[in-house]
């Protein structure tokens, strides 16, 4: 059984940390550009700063996680909202070979989900404002514009009483389960 942990509500549907967690082992699809990624520039941070984030990777680990964290990740998926289902959901060959000579090199079909997505948003961002001499002004405005429109919840990073139960008993459960498996006498050997 595995617990996770609801981070935050945006348009209706929730985002857990494993949703999160996969959004963050994806940016290095991103390593492939030649150039500064609009994406970065739209959320304030360096692909390599956003990798840099420990990113727990189960709810024990959960705990010293700083709110703050989230929000280049909330941001990116009020972008997703708005850039993704425009048309697009596939990558050509000369498309990822203008993003960068390393992204020539990738095969869409291969790709994660969430890679597929990082790298459609980085195409609709630079399509969108590919002649913009005040690029970073204009993302800016973007998001500000999309944290208007798209309102965001963060939901408790207090784990409930009942479901820290649940954890404490899951986790005695699997101890037990693990010593009491070892400790299981063969019957062939007596």
């Amino acid at each position: 059984m595995d617990l996770d942990q609801a981070l935050f509500r945006l348009s209706g549907q929730v985002f857990f940390l494993t949703d999160i967690n996969k959004v963050h082992n994806s940016l290095k699809v991103l390593d492939c550009l030649d150039e500064s990624s609009y994406l970065s520039i739209y959320l304030g941070k360096t692909i390599e700063d956003l990798k840099k984030i420990a990113i727990p990777q189960d709810i024990e680990g959960f705990g010293t996680f700083s709110k703050g964290n989230l929000a280049p990740y909330i941001d990116l998926e009020k972008l997703k909202l708005s850039s993704l289902g425009r048309g697009k959901d596939e990558l050509q060959k000369q498309e990822l070979q203008g993003l960068g000579k390393g992204c020539a090199k990738i095969l869409w079909n291969k790709l994660e989900i969430s890679e597929k997505a990082l790298l459609l948003t980085e195409v609709y961002l630079r399509d969108r404002f590919k002649r913009n001499e005040q690029l970073n002004s204009s993302l800016s405005d973007l998001k500000k514009g999309l944290s208007v429109k798209e309102k965001h919840e963060l939901l408790s990073f207090k784990m409930s009483p009942g479901l820290s139960e649940k954890l404490e008993t899951f986790i005695k459960v699997e101890e037990g389960s693990t010593h009491s498996r070892e400790e299981v006498p063969n019957d062939e050997n007596p």
